[in-house]
């Protein structure tokens, strides 16, 4: 699903999609983003890609929407990918999701963020303290 209030973007996104032949398995949403995703009953995603106009921090606000409801928008191993100008970058205080890699190409960085991953042995000492609690609450 591609996502763009712009007429000029929406035309550019359907035109790379038939010149890929890529057209068939996709959805182009000529809306806002904030708008779609408020309103949207589609199914999570593998990717969220968040392209908006630099320099006005929207990347913040779309990432954030993101983040708020991530079971929503990301399956288990999705992702949102960032594109902005590297000097718009900051840390975010996020509640489901985490920075896991940043890449610099020019001037373009793309930010990649997660849900964090519960390694095997976290999970089983977080069981194991969970059962020691019940353990001694009774």
């Amino acid at each position: 699903v591609f996502v763009d209030s712009a007429r000029a973007a929406v035309q550019t996104v359907r035109d790379n999609l038939a010149f890929t032949r890529l057209s068939e398995g996709a959805t182009v949403v000529p809306s806002d983003a904030f708008r779609y995703l408020r309103d949207s009953g589609e199914r999570p995603f593998d990717v969220v890609f968040i392209a908006p106009p630099q320099y006005k921090e929207l990347w913040i606000a779309a990432l954030t929407a993101v983040d708020a409801a991530a079971d929503r928008y990301l399956t288990d191993d999705g992702q949102a990918i960032v594109q902005i100008d590297p000097r718009e970058f900051k840390e975010l205080p996020l509640q489901q999701l985490a920075l896991a890699d940043k890449r610099r190409y020019g001037s373009t960085l793309l930010c990649f963020y997660r849900r964090p991953r519960t390694t095997n042995y976290e999970l089983r000492t977080t069981n194991y303290e969970r059962d020691q609690r019940l353990t001694t609450a009774h």
